[in-house]
């Protein structure tokens, strides 16, 4: 992430900030920076927990209309400068904007599937059931390459699943610099516990986690889900997710680029089926129709090359970006390349 200088540090720039995820993670740079936990933000700004806490995960953007929210969230996290506020504020406007006009924008390009975008997200209905069946135990998740999809497979697949389960009250993690002080801030903010005890559980005493988590659940049949996009390496964070993945309070998916401890679950490669779903699927959702020959030919690209998720996927968002009236046809097709052509561009 592109950073400015400020106040003698390296601080993110919000300038160059170029979707909700990347607003969040910077927001939580900023927060992490000063020492700050979600629930100090929340208790200085008097914003709920929760809320707060959706906004550092990439869950929701801050109001516009309210422009206190986000000024207040900053100050606390050391931004007075009113430029640098007003830069916040203005690439926040713009973020909102974009989020509003892609709405309906069923493909993503580069950019992983979120929990929100699970209406669009298919083909991997299978392993879907597979890892929520087998949440009960610590699961790793293991994808032969890194373009296989398996960020948009925990975020809009397994967290998203797990948010219609009745009795299930997820959490999804992105570690980042400090891997536990995000699972102690998500604890704290979707459970309402004190901050103290957690942050001590989740770095010197993780086999308290179990109880903490298990007298904060709303009800004795709650069970609390943890989804891991890439597990991270620091062991004090491995063994709390994997000491609450144990117990039968909660569950655990874990994205890995290795095998770690907990069943291994390799990601398999798709069907035929499954990316005849993925390339028709988002658009029929919304009323677009994509030919026949159009279908034929993607298919024909990939048979060609090792299967790359991401590039299919920018390949589709081209499509449907230069869609007409009358659906996605041959025209757009050539227009765009193929998949060799999206690769060149990209390479």
């Amino acid at each position: 992430m592109t950073t400015s200088m400020a106040g003698g540090r390296n601080r993110p720039d919000p300038t160059h900030l170029t979707d909700r995820q990347q607003f969040s993670q910077a927001l939580t740079e900023l927060r992490e920076r000063s020492g700050l936990t979600i629930r100090d933000v929340a208790s200085s700004t008097g914003i709920p927990p929760a809320t707060v806490g959706d906004y550092f995960a990439g869950r929701s953007l801050p109001p516009t209309r309210m422009r206190w929210v986000l000024d207040e969230i900053l100050r606390q996290c050391g931004i007075t400068d009113q430029a640098a506020v007003d830069d916040w504020q203005c690439t926040l406007s713009r973020l909102r904007r974009r989020s509003a006009a892609d709405v309906d924008e069923p493909y993503r390009g580069l950019a992983p599937f979120e929990s929100r975008h699970a209406r669009h997200f298919h083909g991997r209905d299978s392993i879907i059931r597979e890892l929520l069946a087998r949440s009960r135990d610590p699961i790793q998740v293991l994808a032969e390459s890194s373009g296989a999809g398996l960020s948009s497979l925990l975020r809009a697949g397994v967290l998203a699943g797990a948010r219609r389960h009745d009795r299930w009250l997820p959490i999804g993690l992105a570690p980042g610099r400090n891997p536990c002080r995000e699972l102690a801030d998500q604890l704290c903010a979707t459970l309402g516990l004190p901050t103290d005890p957690v942050d001590h559980a989740v770095h010197a005493r993780p086999d308290l986690l179990p109880d903490l988590v298990r007298r904060a659940l709303p009800t004795a049949h709650t069970r609390l889900v943890l989804v891991v996009d890439h597990h991270d390496d620091s062991v004090a964070f491995q063994r709390a997710i994997n000491i609450l993945g144990s117990h039968p309070v909660a569950g655990l998916v874990c994205g890995a680029r290795s095998a770690g401890s907990g069943a291994v679950v390799r990601l398999p490669p798709m069907t035929a089926d499954e990316l005849h779903a993925v390339i028709t699927g988002p658009a029929l959702d919304v009323g677009v129709r994509m030919t026949t020959e159009v279908v034929d030919l993607i298919m024909r690209d990939l048979a060609d090359r090792p299967v790359e998720l991401a590039l299919l996927s920018q390949l589709l968002l081209r499509l449907w970006r230069s869609r007409t009236r009358s659906g996605i046809g041959t025209a757009q097709y050539r227009a765009s390349g193929g998949l060799p052509g999206v690769a060149a561009r990209l390479s």
